[in-house]
């Protein structure tokens, strides 16, 4: 039955009529209703303000942190009260909970208490907040959302139900990691800043189950791709997921006596990274890794975790990935990473759209395949860290990725021809790369097999 036209909406994309607050567009897939990334209300991907916090809706639709200016008036109003109603710092700490920080939380708190003793008492605005020491523009985004907004509880989907893909939903994020380091190898003196590193990451959520053992709704989450690179006057780094390693990564509801998995949730990732660092003073280009659990965690209203900011809980040390036992190289400090919306680099799936099996001319002559796939598209996030792709043939999936060899080398359009397939059954697949701050090739996921069948074949009639 058509929906009247009160309850439908228009695709900011493609015009097409959806059914009112339908998530994505049925006719081209684009997000249309999206989560309000401070209360998780639902709202248009056209909108500009949110009806229930009063929050504008920036054009990018998510943003990194909070700033005093962006506070709506009566947000403002409701965070200043409720600080300066608290004189003790552990009931201003209970009020205000920096997930999984809770010696960091504790110390802010009193510092908050402190920084009011000095404007003689109260708070008047947030920006003597914005600027108490220790704060930061994350912390500060965590302490008006707890104090001063009603955030609206939901049930996800994330594969629920028996109706779902049995496979776990993946999304790709625009990421920032801003860190403070110092550079701890012997004879280079002291070193040591902030560096902003900037590229994508890459997860996927599975289904949540209720963990008996905790008493609490628990839904895993596995990190599948990340490069991020960033330089400052001494150093420059490339960073990259250590595979070795196999996590639990999680997200559990922050509260945790509802009887079913909903957000907002408390997202918490225990990744080991491989940092590859060039000393700038000495241009020594150094592969490190870690023998301790990065931690971050931080709260998350909706998945894809865009706009989710996540808080590092300790200090985590670098030694050289070639002595793995010798003395740390490298420490880095507060960290705090940003998900600042969707990475079309990871998300482009090249598929293989149009293919022309040739035959050789002579019995003795191999055939050629010439391939076309969907392109890059351009002037979206991430997709200017494109820079070129391969293409990947193997004889039979069925082998493992060990069967699958890059027979192209670096292309830069979106076609190719294979000159010298061996004969029997082909398949192929392509992938997207983009080159680090070192010139090191980084794949993102491939797309879609095409096993390419010539025109007279036993499987055709």
């Amino acid at each position: 039955m058509p929906q009247s036209a009160e309850h439908t909406f228009s695709c900011p994309v493609c015009s097409h009529s959806n059914e009112e607050y339908t998530k994505y567009c049925n006719n081209c897939g684009s997000e249309i209703v999206i989560r309000c990334q401070i209360c998780a209300n639902r709202v248009r991907s056209t909108d500009i303000r949110c009806e229930n916090c009063d929050f504008d809706i920036p054009s990018t639709r998510y943003v990194k942190y909070l700033t005093p200016d962006m506070i709506p008036e009566k947000v403002t109003s409701r965070v200043i009260e409720r600080l300066n109603s608290h004189s003790d710092p552990e009931l201003l700490w209970s009020e205000v909970e920096l997930l999984g920080e809770d010696d960091t939380g504790r110390d802010l708190a009193r510092g908050l208490l402190a920084r009011k003793a000095d404007f003689g008492g109260a708070f008047t605005s947030l920006s003597a907040v914005w600027e108490a020491p220790g704060i930061g523009p994350a912390r500060f985004t965590e302490l008006v959302i707890a104090l001063g907004v009603d955030t609206i509880p939901h049930t996800p989907t994330l594969s629920q139900g028996d109706t779902q893909p049995a496979h776990p939903r993946d999304s790709a994020s625009a990421t920032e990691l801003e860190f403070s380091y110092e550079v701890m190898k012997e004879g280079l003196g002291p070193t040591a800043g902030t560096i902003i590193a900037r590229a994508c990451s890459r997860c996927a959520s599975f289904a949540p189950g209720f963990n008996s053992e905790l008493g609490v709704w628990e839904a895993q989450v596995e990190i599948t791709g990340l490069v991020l690179d960033g330089e400052d006057d001494n150093v420059a780094v490339s960073i990259q997921m250590d595979e070795r390693m196999q996590p639990y990564d999680w997200l559990q509801p922050l509260d945790k006596a509802v009887p079913q998995f909903q957000f907002p949730a408390k997202m918490q990732l225990n990744n080991s990274m491989i940092i590859k660092a060039k000393i700038k003073a000495t241009g020594e280009v150094i592969s490190l890794v870690s023998r301790d659990v990065p931690c971050q965690a931080g709260r998350i209203v909706d998945w894809p975790p865009y706009g989710v900011r996540l808080h590092s809980q300790r200090e985590i040390n670098y030694v050289d990935a070639s002595q793995p036992l010798g003395p740390p190289l490298l420490k880095i400090g507060d960290a705090t990473t940003y998900l600042t919306g969707p990475a079309y680099f990871f998300l482009h799936r090249p598929d293989i759209m149009k293919y022309e099996y040739i035959p050789g001319d002579g019995p003795r002559d191999l055939p050629a395949v010439r391939l076309e796939w969907a392109a890059m598209p351009v002037d979206l996030p991430t997709t200017d860290m494109f820079h070129h792709y391969h293409v990947y043939r193997s004889p039979n999936p069925d082998f493992g990725e060990g069967g699958w060899a890059n027979v192209s080398g670096a292309i830069f359009e979106n076609e190719w021809v294979d000159p010298n397939p061996p004969s029997g059954p082909l398949h192929y697949r392509v992938v997207c790369v983009t080159k680090t701050i070192f010139g090191d090739n980084y794949e993102a996921p491939p797309g879609q097999i095409k096993r390419v069948e010539p025109g007279i074949s036993l499987f055709r009639v």
